[in-house]
């Protein structure tokens, strides 16, 4: 069995797709299957089975990936020792985050403040499980999410399970987004019921009964709701949201020159849990100067907000 091969194994665990472990490493499917399928014929057993959630190791394929993840780690470790000790001089930063734009608006300011150097940077919105097993692979330095109180045991404990750990910048009241001029947006405060009347809008999930991952922290579990619209991106977010009455809930921060200038948010009356806006990066491992940097420029954006 090569490194390469021992490579795919980890995507694809990580990924829980053979596509989306493909997409990743670009290459095809038919090319990373053929290279499971080789490994298995090689070593006699069966790596990965299709279950509901999509693909999943089985009790051989669990104990080889224990046996190779510190290969592939030591491996990834080693590579980025000499592609750092390569290009000195070359800003880095790499960060994975769910969909907010404060975080997009630091990053754009982190750009500004070294437009001189060489930069090798990558910011990546996507779901929470992704931000998590981004940085738990070390595909990004740094990941931004939210827990609430309700959720926080059991996403200190699913961090722990992936080796990273969680801190705090900022706790946020959740608000609801809504258009200017929307039948909503003259009330100083919004009631969770009198958003039953609207269609409501949410981020899709890969796991759709993982609801600690979900970003409507407010919509959970409160109301049943007749009219939903699933959506992946947060430009048809802002595009949905300016142009009808749908409605979600969320940080209620938005960045000047960040968003569609149509959208609007007002707070939710009824108590609600906070949403600790943070970062998680990996268990013992410290950040970089350029990670501490942008966290303190999201820090002063976030403190901007009450």
């Amino acid at each position: 069995m090569t490194l390469l091969q021992m490579m795919y194994i980890m995507e694809i665990y990580q990924q829980g797709s053979m596509n989306k472990a493909a997409q990743a490493m670009f290459i095809s499917q038919s090319t990373i299957s053929s290279a499971i399928k080789a490994v298995e014929s090689e070593l006699g057993i069966s790596v990965f089975y299709r279950g509901n959630k999509g693909i999943i190791p089985t009790e051989e394929g669990n104990e080889l990936i224990a046996q190779i993840k510190p290969i592939v780690e030591q491996s990834q470790k080693v590579a980025r020792h000499y592609e750092d000790k390569n290009s000195a001089g070359t800003v880095r930063l790499s960060v994975s985050t769910q969909r907010y734009p404060f975080c997009t608006k630091a990053f754009v300011e982190f750009m500004k403040l070294h437009p001189e150097q060489r930069q090798n940077l990558q910011f990546k919105e996507c779901e929470l499980d992704k931000v998590i097993r981004d940085v738990s692979g070390r595909q990004s330095e740094l990941g931004i999410v939210f827990v609430s109180p309700t959720t926080e045991k059991y996403m200190k404990k699913l961090f722990s399970s992936y080796g990273v750990v969680f801190s705090e910048l900022k706790p946020i009241r959740p608000r609801v987004f809504l258009r200017k001029g929307h039948p909503l947006s003259g009330q100083k405060e919004i009631e969770l019921a009198q958003l039953r009347d609207y269609p409501i809008m949410a981020y899709e999930k890969s796991d759709t009964s993982a609801f600690s991952f979900s970003e409507e922290v407010a919509l959970r579990d409160k109301y049943s709701f007749d009219k939903i619209i699933i959506i992946s991106d947060r430009a048809s977010f802002y595009s949905i949201v300016a142009n009808s009455d749908a409605v979600t809930t969320g940080t209620g921060i938005i960045p000047e020159g960040y968003a569609d200038d149509r959208v609007m948010t007002i707070p939710i009356k009824e108590e609600q849990e906070v949403m600790k806006i943070g970062y998680i990066k990996l268990q013992d491992v410290p950040l970089s100067d350029n990670a501490n940097e942008y966290i303190e420029m999201l820090g002063g954006i976030l403190d901007e907000y009450d």
